[in-house]
């Protein structure tokens, strides 16, 4: 288990990604059609690629993450959880301590954060992802967008933040939240995604 409530030195400037209790269970399919995700809060990412927008929810056992990426040429190479995937696409989020990537192809690279270090070789128990691809992937056909979903089991984590989480979001190429080198607030809510009593 990695201890993630650690003072960091990292600013904060005022963005907040608002996280809701799921309204509904959340089956980690790639396809973002339940409910609760059509009821999140979207944020975008902030670049000069195509549109990219992510959302997070929460229950007791998870937390979770989802990201709409739009890709004109949907590509991704690597079967290994090593660098090579941060060169292709992929989305990915980077907590205290740690950095979560997936490609399309739905390979995960999750590793240790230490100063500017990426250590890979770490795995994240009980982690759970999917991806979904509209169009053809490695093809140079006309694609439109991929998604990606993303379980994070508190009990990884160290369980639920008692307090603001740090966190920077990224579709792996030039496109970020809040913006590049800063990295914006977890707002975690018991108010759920639908109207309806705290858990």
């Amino acid at each position: 288990m990695i201890l993630l409530w650690t003072v960091l030195t990292l600013a904060c400037y005022g963005d907040s990604l608002i996280c809701h209790y799921a309204s509904s269970p959340v089956e980690v399919d790639g396809r973002l059609v339940e409910p609760a995700w059509r009821e999140a809060p979207k944020v975008a990412l902030v670049g000069p690629g195509l549109k990219a927008y992510a959302m997070s929810l929460w229950d007791g056992t998870y937390w979770y993450l989802a990201f709409a990426v739009e890709d004109t040429d949907i590509w991704a190479t690597s079967l290994k959880e090593v660098p090579d995937l941060l060169a292709e696409d992929c989305v990915g989020v980077v907590l205290e301590g740690i950095g979560i990537y997936i490609s399309p192809m739905n390979v995960v690279a999750d590793f240790e954060v230490r100063g500017r270090r990426k250590l890979f070789g770490w795995d994240l128990p009980g982690l759970v992802s999917a991806t979904e691809v509209s169009g053809t992937l490695n093809f140079p056909q006309k694609d439109s967008m991929w998604t990606a979903e993303v379980a994070l089991p508190w009990r990884g984590l160290g369980g639920p933040p008692s307090q603001v989480r740090l966190v920077r979001l990224d579709d792996g190429r030039a496109q970020f939240w809040p913006s590049r080198g800063r990295f914006g607030r977890v707002k975690r809510t018991k108010i759920r995604s639908s109207a309806s009593s705290e858990p």
